[in-house]
Parts: C-alpha cells; sequence; structure tokens
C-alpha cells in the first residue's frame, strides 16, 4: 500500500508542475492516476475485508457485543480502511478535474 500512495502523491505532484496547456502529459497523467486509484481500492477492499472478519469475531458467540461497539473496535483496529476511503475520495476529485482539463484542452485544437 505504500508504494500506491507513494506514486499517489507523486501524481498529484506531477499534475501541480505540469503546464496547463499541455495535452499529451496531461491525458497520461490522467491514465496514471486512474492506475494508481485503482490498485488503492483494491487495497480497500482488502482492509474492508479485514474489518468485517474483526466485526464478525465480535459479534459472534466469542465476545457477543453489539454491532455497533463491534464496528467502532473495528474502526479503531483497522484505522488504514479510513484513511483509504478519504485519500480515494480526494483522488476521486483530482480524477475529476484532469479529466475536466483534458477535455478542455482537447476541445482547444
Amino acid at each position: 500500500m505504500t508504494d500506491a500512495l507513494t506514486k499517489y502523491q507523486e501524481c498529484v505532484q506531477t499534475w501541480k508542475e505540469t503546464p496547463f496547456d499541455k495535452l499529451n502529459q496531461t491525458a497520461e497523467l490522467m491514465k496514471d492516476f486512474a492506475i494508481v486509484l485503482s490498485d488503492l481500492t483494491m487495497h480497500k477492499i482488502d482492509f474492508k475485508k479485514r474489518w468485517n472478519a474483526h466485526v464478525y469475531r465480535i459479534t459472534s458467540a466469542q465476545e457477543k457485543k453489539n454491532i455497533s461497539a463491534a464496528e467502532r473496535d473495528a474502526d479503531f483496529s483497522i484505522p488504514e480502511l479510513q484513511e483509504l476511503r478519504e485519500v480515494i475520495r480526494a483522488g476521486t476529485n483530482i480524477l475529476d478535474a484532469i479529466r475536466s482539463q483534458v477535455s478542455l484542452l482537447k476541445q482547444e485544437q
């Protein structure tokens, strides 16, 4: 996951540094960024499975806690899930902005 987050930060930095009128560079960046978001989504799925297993274990016959307590405990035990949600949400907004920039540049050609 660390590699994907590093690549995410590199893509954001590249986007900040790329001149607005560079269509090919921006389109390539959009592709790279979409791939990074896909990788992060796969990590999110893995953490969600761990989160669900944690909740199930706590609510099962072993500990018999209620679902709300189990979810709070899972949130505390697996904070990466919430972190990935926030990163992916922000990344989706950035990808939308890059897509809009590419669209605008194509219209100007």
